[in-house]
């Protein structure tokens, strides 16, 4: 049986994103002190913040310049190699893709 590349990638991706939920390898970072004292989640030298939308919300558009009614998800950034979600998977997973992106990433 031959898997699809596509298929193995994600896979990569959704294991990743579950031991991120899952709280592996906990320690401080950066960031602690605007997320009120919480630890992030780590994976590698990657910082993963799950908290609740209106923070991500909130967070996100101090470091980024979004323009009149655009809506933020969730955050990577890269500068820090930290990421910032709300408990939702599919964000999770598209604020990994830009990690994964390396460079490419504008």
């Amino acid at each position: 049986m031959t898997l699809h590349p596509r298929t193995l990638a994600f896979a990569g991706l959704l294991l990743l994103a579950s031991v991120a939920l899952a709280g592996a390898d906990r320690a401080p970072g950066p960031l602690e002190a605007g997320l009120g004292g919480a630890l992030p989640y780590r994976i590698g030298p990657l910082q993963v913040w799950i908290v609740p939308e209106p923070e991500v919300a909130f967070l996100c558009g101090l470091r980024l310049h979004r323009g009149p009614g655009q809506v933020v998800l969730g955050c990577y950034l890269a500068e820090q190699q930290a990421i910032i979600s709300p408990p939702n998977v599919y964000v999770l997973l598209h604020e990994l893709k830009h990690h994964l992106e390396g460079r490419w990433h504008p």
